[in-house]
């Protein structure tokens, strides 16, 4: 195995093991109760979140335990308990690039995807399990990678098509070194033969998918090319079926880096079917997007969000997405905080970065419908919370609304 791979997942035992929270925490159960609008918290971290038909905002995230991670369930609506989903073994691997994702298909079963460890050194497996009575039992885990390469299997992303079926891209090593790799499932419980969107890529940057109403999915995932060139690139995968075209760098950075900067991009769609990207870059640091109006085939001029740190700290680790009034906003870390800055309607200049949180990680956003909410990892001096709430994007809405 490579050496960069075991530095990989290094980070992740390390990152387990910086997540172990106190006795108190663990004993707290429940999720407090929100203050103001929907908000769910609970004692763990690396949470991922989506609204339910009903309005409910639901979360899957990882809870340490005395045999390692175990990932659990919780809601807005009648699980403000923590659900267990995964088994207690083999421990649920996550950190801020290889966290669990959560989807809701359009018949309402819940599935859930995470990475768990697997024998032999460095070993990964891809599960998913599927909730059909809205997160109160959940089946049993499925192995969602096909091959039985050795080697990590994650830095998974989902997305649900138009289709109604749910897309997934992750990296393995089946294809040598370590490349993307995507699946497709109608049920949450059957996934289709995997397929190698791209055989190499950086080793352990987080994927992204998006997915639009007219049969269009696309992967975004950190490339890597000759001597350690880390751009960011874009593969249009379609139906799922057959070959695609190959993938599109969005920006030459010209980034080079002996080693993985565990910093993936993120994805967002508009109505006008404009793909957007952000992600960050060790070239000149900082956070940048940029968008498609042609489907993924070229990209814009990259546009800076973050150049420079807001308190602390390089800015890294964006989300971008549109919320419910087609207000385009993206996040990033800057130290301990979350920033956020969302596009103008001249489409051309972004507002001035606000601060939405303090002492948090890993901000991802949901949208469905007219809802929205943001999640991430809180922490709370050596505590650590999973939280899911709709708070801090109401600056956002707010100026919508003007």
């Amino acid at each position: 195995m490579q050496p960069i791979f075991r530095r990989s997942l290094a980070i992740a035992a390390a990152a387990i093991a910086l997540y172990a929270v106190s006795p108190s925490l663990r004993s707290m159960g429940a999720g407090q109760p929100p203050a103001a609008g929907r908000a769910v918290r609970q004692a763990g971290h690396d949470p991922s979140a989506r609204w339910n038909a009903s309005g409910d905002l639901c979360m899957v995230f990882v809870r340490e335990e005395a045999g390692g991670g175990r990932l659990c369930y919780a809601d807005s609506g009648g699980h403000r308990t923590a659900v267990a989903v995964s088994p207690p073994a083999p421990a649920v691997m996550a950190h801020s690039q290889t966290g669990p994702s959560l989807e809701i298909l359009p018949g309402g079963a819940l599935v859930a995807v995470y990475s768990v460890t697997a024998p032999g050194r460095w070993n990964t497996e891809l599960r998913a399990q599927r909730s059909t009575d809205g997160g109160s039992t959940w089946g049993a885990p499925v192995t969602v990678n096909d091959d039985k390469t050795a080697g990590p299997h994650g830095w998974v992303s989902t997305a649900i098509d138009s289709a109604g079926r749910m897309r997934l891209a992750w990296l393995d090593s089946r294809a040598g070194g370590q490349g993307v790799v995507s699946a497709v499932s109608g049920d949450g419980a059957r996934f289709e033969t995997n397929r190698v969107v791209d055989p190499r890529a950086c080793q352990c940057c987080a994927t992204s998918v998006a997915a639009d109403s007219k049969k269009g999915v696309w992967i975004a995932y950190r490339d890597l090319e000759g001597k350690d060139l880390r751009n960011i690139a874009v593969a249009a995968v379609g139906d799922g079926n057959g070959s695609a075209p190959p993938s599109v760098v969005v920006s030459d950075d010209g980034w080079r880096i002996d080693g993985c900067p565990d910093s993936g991009p993120r994805l967002a769609l508009e109505r006008s079917g404009a793909l957007w990207v952000a992600w960050y870059t060790g070239a000149v640091p900082g956070v940048f997007a940029a968008f498609s109006s042609d489907g993924g085939k070229s990209f814009s001029p990259r546009v800076e969000l973050a150049g420079k740190a807001e308190g602390s700290g390089v800015p890294n680790h964006p989300d971008i997405a549109v919320l419910p009034e087609d207000r385009l906003v993206a996040l990033y870390v800057s130290g301990s905080s979350v920033f956020g800055r969302g596009l103008e309607p001249d489409r051309k200049s972004w507002s001035a970065a606000v601060r939405l949180l303090k002492d948090a990680a890993d901000p991802r956003i949901t949208v469905r419908g007219s809802a929205s909410a943001i999640s991430y990892t809180a922490r709370n001096g050596n505590e650590l919370l999973a939280v899911a709430e709709t708070g801090p994007l109401d600056v956002f809405r707010k100026r919508a609304a003007r």
